[in-house]
């Protein structure tokens, strides 16, 4: 779900009195009038400078201290941002902001999310009004697995704020989260998505979901189409960049895919994995010999890379050159004993063992294809290399059970079954 918002807000909203005395509170209804819109307009140096200033008179008033911790907050110094929040709440026990702006920071921090719900559960009581105290709430519930409740919250904030970007792309996430193979659901959470990138561009979260929903119903092609246009508002930023990579690399694109993956290793030189994307777009184009490169260089940066071992592996074993075979083989091992829970590096393994002469080992192969069955939860690749082990062994009634799963199978690709109709038809005339 989306962090608060700690400085800044979409609409106005009613002030709610603390209960410190008239002696503690020294700011000016000018001044506080003045705190609020500054916080309105986002204006991060004219909040500081207000808030410290009316401090300087009155060390104790809660309104300053909120303003101030919200601030502090933007900068991310929550521990800092707690201390200011905690002395208001002394100073005033039921000041709704400094309980809701703490439980908000606690949900972040996510050290005590049984306060942060209380807090959040008291301010939204006392002021039934207060959009951020029910959107803060429905973060809280959402974290405990309460999504009806976590749905009426963010809607009540929604209702009070209807053009608040990080209200509404917590509810989209919420349609995602709890409905995601409903398309209604997952049609409203693209309308609430949409509608957030139009009101803050700068959102990247929102952007990315968009994008994942994008790609999911085939339109990949406007899903990176879409995150070019997030780029603007974000240069260079990885997570968009990794996100383009991958949507032109679905759409078929892979100019387009090969020039993010490129900018994206600019932007993080030291990162293994965004060497690993270039190298499966530049792979995707043909261009072995630069994949190779990008691959090593991903591995001369972490030799333990699971990735960068498993794609290594599959471009060497793919040339069929004794040598390259020889170290496919070493690549799978290793990366089978860095990532032992991932399930590809044994499947490939596995058909290493049964197509290579040179390291044919049935038995092995069989050991290990199961298990990347297994550790795959059933997926259609280690079958159909199953069915492949086996035919090639001679086990007819084994290969002909596989196959027969893998074409009942609903994850199979066209091209996967019509590959299975081939091997079933190769072993009935054996």
């Amino acid at each position: 779900m989306a962090r608060p918002r700690t400085v800044g807000a979409r609409k106005r909203r009613p002030r709610y009195a603390s209960t410190t005395t008239t002696e503690a509170r020294v700011a000016t209804s000018d001044e506080q009038k003045q705190l609020s819109q500054h916080i309105h307009d986002g204006d991060v140096d004219a909040t500081h400078a207000l808030a410290d200033a009316i401090l300087q008179r009155a060390p104790n008033d809660p309104d300053a201290l909120c303003a101030k911790a919200r601030v502090v907050a933007a900068t991310g110094t929550r521990p800092e941002a707690l201390a200011l929040l905690d002395r208001a709440l002394k100073s005033s026990a039921t000041h709704v902001d400094a309980r809701v702006y703490k439980g908000a920071i606690l949900l972040d921090l996510r050290t005590d999310d049984a306060l942060a719900t209380a807090l959040l559960e008291g301010a939204a009581k006392d002021a039934p009004d207060h959009a951020p105290a029910h959107f803060n709430l429905g973060r809280a519930r959402a974290r405990a697995g309460d999504y009806t409740r976590a749905v009426k919250e963010i809607d009540r904030a929604i209702a009070l704020d209807d053009q608040n970007p990080y209200y509404l792309f917590a509810r989209a996430r919420l349609d995602v989260d709890t409905a995601p193979n409903d398309p209604r659901a997952v049609e409203k959470s693209f309308e609430r998505l949409t509608k957030v990138v139009k009101l803050s561009p700068g959102l990247v979260e929102a952007w990315l979901v968009l994008a994942e929903l994008q790609v999911r119903g085939g339109n990949a092609k406007d899903a990176a189409t879409n995150l070019e246009t997030a780029l603007r508002a974000s240069p260079d930023h990885p997570m968009l960049l990794d996100a383009l990579t991958n949507a032109a690399l679905v759409s078929g694109d892979t100019k387009r895919a090969i020039a993010a993956a490129q900018k994206l290793v600019e932007a993080m030189p030291q990162n293994a994995g965004a060497l690993v994307n270039l190298a499966i777009c530049l792979s995707s184009s043909e261009k072995h010999s630069e994949a190779e490169d990008a691959l090593r260089r991903a591995l001369a940066l972490d030799p333990k890379d699971v990735r960068a071992l498993h794609t290594l592996g599959m471009l060497l074993e793919s040339t069929e050159e004794p040598a390259a075979v020889d170290e496919a083989r070493f690549l799978f091992e290793e990366a089978t004993e860095v990532a032992p829970d991932f399930w590809k590096p044994f499947s490939d393994l596995g058909l290493l063992h049964t197509v290579h002469e040179a390291h044919r080992d049935y038995k092995k192969a069989r050991a290990l294809l199961e298990k990347a069955l297994a550790l795959s939860g059933g997926r259609p690749e280690p079958l159909m290399n199953l069915a492949l082990c086996a035919a090639k062994q001679g086990a007819k009634d084994a290969a002909k059970e596989h196959l027969k799963k893998l074409l009942a199978h609903p994850q199979a690709s066209p091209a996967m079954k019509e590959q299975a109709k081939g091997l079933q038809a190769a072993v009935d005339e054996k």
